[in-house]
């Protein structure tokens, strides 16, 4: 017959041995939390102060789906038209408080009849390094499908204030049902770079579309696979 730990050292003593051994976990749990909460306070010290937690804008109501700041501290706003947004045009830039069409009033209007020269619906939107502004048109409206022709991703130099590329998508990359939500910019790969479109659609396959900078070529990958769902 095998003893258990209380027959053999009796019940009182296996009970302060188990409770023993529960504080020994307990207090090295304890001087973990300590020493993490500890290097966490060390890292935010150590971190410099860039200055002071400002209001920049107060938004009522529908919000921009995408803000991007240059360099130079120029601040971009966009609004897609996809509900009652207060914002007349899609895109803006934000001056002395006030929304202001962005690079221009016609660009930014929306002109079904003209759905290649005219942003319909912008999302997405990024600075890069050099100071250009880069948009997603999802030509997206609030009824749905797809403006066709509209979809586009739209490059503009912030020095300038001018568009220098426009890049617009093919039938079999761009789905009628497709909704272009945000989007990633190599520029390590090829000549101008690549970029990355996610199509996160609710009414048609969701997909990665890959963009050549270089040439306007582009190709959708991962055609409703799951990894993109």
């Amino acid at each position: 017959m095998k003893l258990g730990l209380k027959d053999k050292i009796g019940l009182p003593t296996a009970r302060r041995l188990r409770l023993g051994g529960i504080k020994r976990i307990f207090l090295i749990l304890f001087f973990l939390a300590i020493g993490t909460a500890t290097y966490s306070d060390r890292l935010l010290s150590a971190t410099p102060n860039i200055g002071q937690l400002e209001t920049v804008a107060l938004f009522y109501g529908t919000w921009p789906a995408g803000v991007a700041i240059s360099p130079t501290g120029r601040i971009f706003l966009s609004y897609p038209r996809l509900d009652d947004s207060p914002a007349k045009y899609t895109l803006n830039e934000f001056k002395d408080g006030k929304l202001v069409p962005y690079p221009n009033t016609e660009f930014t209007q929306l002109d079904k009849s003209r759905p290649t020269e005219t942003l319909i619906s912008a999302h997405s939107i990024f600075v890069d390094p050099v100071d250009r502004l880069w948009v997603i048109d999802t030509a997206f409206l609030k009824s749905g499908p797809i403006i066709p022709n509209g979809a586009k991703l739209v490059c503009i130099d912030l020095k300038t204030n001018k568009i220098i590329q426009k890049i617009t998508f093919p039938a079999d990359v761009v789905l009628p049902n497709s909704y272009l939500n945000d989007f990633r910019l190599d520029f390590t790969r090829g000549q101008s770079g690549l970029a990355y479109i996610t199509d996160s659609s609710e009414r048609g396959p969701n997909g990665i579309i890959v963009v050549d900078l270089t040439t306007g070529e582009s190709w959708r990958k991962l055609n409703n696979h799951p990894s993109v769902k």
